[in-house]
């Protein structure tokens, strides 16, 4: 009897230390596995028999393997991942594109200074050939940095839609992973041990997942985890997920949105997403990348309008008046791909007003009685001022298509085509207008101190800007054009004759006289070529505020600051995980050390059971020999 019980002790001291350093052990082989916990083991002692004079133990018992974990670090930790993962990649991005911008290869100000360089070169002699060619050559260089910029941002969107792509998969991957691990975990005996690996691979998919996407997670019945988007979207529910998916946008297929993969259909969930990598990703794209190619196509418009605009007012060494020097992009329209009249769509935008023009998109719709205009990159409405029959937005002609039916929606980007559309059109040095449209003379005759430099072109169309004029006053406040009825004068004030007008500064007095001819065949003039030098800074954007080269400055600031913000959060982000990170480890890391000794204590105590069972076989054979 007494060797049985002392063997009953032995085997379960064996069996206790045996499990006590094969957890050890496991701890040890897990030391750097991500996610892991370190586990540990509670001893309890067996009850035995009860005497008179007390009870005898019966020997150890393993009562419980458990993980050590925190709950309560492990939430925050995810919560506060996802805010971590997003700026990260918005900052990481957006440096990126800071760095694009600001690269010799890509200064737009380098190319706009240069062209403005060479006019101011021509202005010195315009008549000769290689100044007329290097003024041909720097708007070349210009347009080709403005179409080189825009197919490199087209290019940073097509890798960001592959990371978009990426990400998704690896949250479908997760979300499957989780589910499996559910079902494996939710199969265990009906007995509350606990299969903590298991426990522990869904909880750092679970964390990676946080990383990826803005989750909240709900423990329910059997240990069983449910998952759903920051929204209340589905992920995982039990064994069973939603998928997510990259769908085409319903106005351009080039361009993705994430989608849940429903059996009705994409479900879109972009403009819900916050939080995690894919959150942050959509958010570059949206809110710096679409807006930085916006603006800079604004700039390219902008001043190739404004150029063409000066450049037409000018005559070329041909005596003809300038034409278009650049190609100005046309707004995009972009109808849904669910409208009713596809094929026979005639829905078309035009720039009205290049001053009132904006970098933000608009989304136009139809409701079968009337139309809305609204800007999606402000998320504000926009009045439409009907206009004979189009209306007027922003700057924007819109012309609405008769047959549209109710629920037709369009996409309007009035510049995002803007760099990659801008073109030279002028081939020849001669085309170019340097040369004053006009020349202003006064006649020998004039004794007053009125006098006048430059006529500026109004209208270059037309017909009868080049035909001679002659003003003389009448008095030092009147004066005829042609000999045409008097017409009151105010000093200082223009003077508008058709097409044109002057000004005279100085005092002109009764009889004085001014004649304005045409400069055909005065070929040394460079009236337009100075004029042309400084349209870069001729504040004909933002409502007559700001110049092209002004948007692009701010353009480079506002990137810059917007880098800072990302990063500055990032770092505060960052500080926080990092503590979440340590306070957890303290809990469920591995201390190689701490597990070092407890191997060598169960070791000790493992080999003091196996004495139990050579005093027991001792016992044995004594009791053995008294009874022979």
């Amino acid at each position: 009897m007494a060797g049985d019980a002392l063997q009953n002790i032995g085997l379960s001291a064996l069996l206790s230390y045996q499990r006590a350093l094969q957890v050890t052990s496991h701890n040890i082989a897990n030391a750097s596995t991500p996610g892991y916990s370190r586990q540990s083991v509670s001893l309890a002692s067996v009850q035995g028999q009860v005497l008179p004079v007390g009870s005898l133990g019966a020997g150890v018992s393993v009562s419980q393997i458990r993980r050590s974990f925190d709950q309560l670090l492990y939430t925050q930790l995810i919560d506060t991942n996802s805010g971590l993962a997003q700026s990260r990649v918005m900052s990481n991005l957006t440096e990126l594109l800071d760095n694009y911008l600001g690269a010799d290869g890509f200064d737009l100000s380098t190319s706009i200074n240069q062209l403005s360089a060479s006019l101011d070169g021509l202005a010195t002699d315009p008549t000769s050939t290689a100044a007329r060619t290097q003024v041909l050559s720097d708007a070349r260089a210009l347009v080709d940095r403005f179409n080189v910029l825009n197919s490199r941002l087209e290019d940073v969107r097509t890798d960001v839609n592959g990371t978009l792509q990426a990400q998704t998969r690896e949250i479908n991957q997760l979300t499957e992973q989780i589910a499996d691990l559910n079902v494996r975990i939710s199969q265990r005996p009906a007995s509350d041990a606990q299969p903590l690996d298991l426990l522990d691979q869904r909880d750092e998919a679970v964390r990676r997942l946080s990383e990826l996407v803005d989750i909240s997670v709900v423990q329910v019945d059997g240990n069983v985890l449910n998952v759903t988007l920051s929204n209340g979207q589905n992920l995982v529910v039990g064994g069973d997920t939603i998928p997510l998916t990259t769908a085409p946008s319903q106005y351009d297929p080039r361009e993705l949105v994430v989608a849940l993969d429903t059996p009705a259909g994409p479900q879109r969930i972009s403009n819900f997403l916050a939080g995690g990598e894919l959150a942050g990703t959509i958010s570059f794209l949206r809110d710096v990348l679409t807006p930085t190619q916006n603006e800079i196509g604004r700039i390219a418009m902008g001043f190739a309008n404004s150029f063409n605009e000066q450049h037409i007012r000018g005559l070329d060494l041909n005596g003809n008046l300038g034409t278009d020097f650049f190609n100005v992009a046309t707004p995009e329209i972009l109808p849904a791909s669910t409208n009713s009249n596809l094929l026979t769509d005639t829905t078309s935008v035009s720039i009205d007003d290049f001053s009132q023009l904006t970098g933000d998109e608009y989304q136009l719709d139809f409701d079968g009685a009337t139309w809305s205009l609204t800007n999606i990159t402000q998320g504000t409405s926009v009045a439409l001022v009907p206009s004979g029959p189009d209306f007027l937005a922003d700057g924007l002609r819109i012309s609405v298509d008769p047959g549209a039916a109710a629920g037709d929606s369009y996409r309007v980007r009035p510049t995002r085509a803007g760099a990659r559309r801008l073109d030279l059109l002028i081939t020849e040095p001669s085309q170019i207008a340097a040369a004053g449209a006009l020349s202003v003379s006064p006649a020998a005759t004039n004794t007053g101190s009125g006098s006048a430099s430059s006529v500026q072109v109004l209208d270059p169309t037309d017909p009868t800007l080049l035909n001679p004029v002659n003003i003389t006053f009448d008095s030092p406040t009147t004066f005829h054009v042609n000999g045409g009825p008097s017409q009151a004068y105010t000093p200082g004030a223009d003077i508008v004759v058709g097409p044109w007008q002057i000004q005279i500064s100085g005092a002109p007095v009764t009889g004085d006289s001014f004649d304005i001819t045409s400069n055909v065949g005065a070929e040394g003039n460079s009236d337009n070529a100075l004029a042309l030098s400084v349209v870069d800074r001729l504040e004909a954007l933002e409502g007559g505020t700001l110049s092209a080269s002004d948007l692009y400055r701010g353009l480079i600031s506002s990137i810059g600051v917007q880098g800072r913000s990302f990063q500055a959060a990032t770092e505060i982000q960052t500080s926080l995980v990092e503590d979440l990170n340590n306070r957890m480890s303290e809990v469920q890391g591995v201390n190689l050390d701490e597990e070092a000794l407890n191997l060598q204590m169960y070791q000790q105590a493992y080999t003091a059971a196996a004495e139990i069972f050579r005093v027991s076989n001792e016992v044995f054979q004594t009791l053995l020999a008294s009874v022979r």
